[in-house]
C-alpha cells in the first residue's frame, strides 16, 4: 500500500534521535519501507569525521530498527515499546555521507510471543550500504 504515514503515530522516537523521516508504503504483517535524507547539517558530522564526514553505521542500523518498528506499530501495536535484543548478520557494505536520500526496507520473518525477527536493509541510490537482522522484544509501556 503506498501512504504518507507520519512516524510519529507509530514508534516513539523524536528529534533529535528519530532517524527516519516517513513511510513510503507497507504490507501489514510482511513488509514496511520508510525514507530519510541525511543532511549535511547534522549535529553527528561535527564528531564523525570532521575532515571527512561519514554517517555512522550504529545510526543507520537504528533507522532500520525504527522502520521495523514502524512496521510492528502498523500490525496493531502502538501501545508497547520494542527494543532490539539481537542484531545479526549486520554487514557495512558502503559509507553515507551527508546529503543522501536513504529507503530502508524492512520485513518480518518470524513472530513468536513477544519476539520479532526482521530482515532489513538501508540502500542509498539502488545500491544496499548495510544490511542486518534485527530482533526486537515487545515490553508494555509502564
Amino acid at each position: 500500500m503506498k501512504v504518507k504515514l507520519k512516524i510519529t503515530d507509530l514508534i516513539p522516537h523524536r528529534a533529535p534521535f528519530l532517524l527516519v523521516d516517513e513511510i513510503d508504503s507497507y504490507e501489514s504483517g510482511k513488509w514496511i519501507i520508510g525514507k530519510r535524507h541525511i543532511k549535511k547539517d547534522e549535529d553527528v558530522f561535527r564528531g564523525h569525521f570532521p575532515e571527512q564526514a561519514v554517517y555512522p553505521g550504529v545510526l543507520l542500523l537504528e533507522g532500520i530498527a525504527q522502520t521495523a518498528g514502524a512496521l510492528a506499530g502498523l500490525m496493531g501495536d502502538t501501545e508497547s515499546l520494542f527494543y532490539i535484543a539481537a542484531v545479526s548478520k549486520a554487514k557495512f557494505i558502503a559509507p553515507v555521507y551527508p546529503d543522501s536520500h536513504l529507503v530502508f526496507k524492512v520485513s518480518i520473518s518470524k513472530q513468536k510471543g513477544d519476539f520479532f525477527w526482521f530482515e532489513g536493509e538501508a540502500i542509498h541510490e539502488d545500491t544496499a550500504v548495510v544490511k542486518a537482522q534485527i530482533m526486537a522484544v515487545r515490553k508494555s509501556r509502564d
